[in-house]
């Protein structure tokens, strides 16, 4: 398997990361009253999982429409679309891994 297909996801985490913490200070900065309703979303998760399923369905519903801010509109359909690569790519990693796993044992076995 390429070594690219383990890179490149590592890469778009890091992306992800950068993203959010952007989508974060927008969100702080400009629309305080969405980012308490999100619960105050940040990199120190502790045992509340709430911010960050709020995040989530905030990216995915394409909330920050509602908001009319162009900046905070380009970061998240940015996340959104990392997000949505990242899966793919994993999806297929996985189903590679796995098929070749059991071409290999079944190629052996016969």
């Amino acid at each position: 398997m390429p070594i690219s297909l383990f890179v490149l996801p590592a890469l778009i985490v890091i992306v992800l990361f950068v993203l959010a913490r952007l989508l974060f200070r927008q969100l702080e900065t400009h629309h305080p009253g969405k980012y308490e309703e999100m619960g105050s979303p940040s990199f120190h998760v502790g045992n509340d999982f709430r911010p960050i399923f709020a995040t989530l369905k905030f990216i995915c519903r394409r909330e920050h429409r509602e908001l009319g801010d162009s900046k905070l509109s380009n970061v998240s359909d940015a996340m959104l679309a990392c997000f949505l690569v990242y899966i793919v790519l994993f999806a297929y990693v996985f189903f590679y891994t796995n098929a070749h796993n059991l071409w290999r044992k079944s190629g052996s076995a016969a």
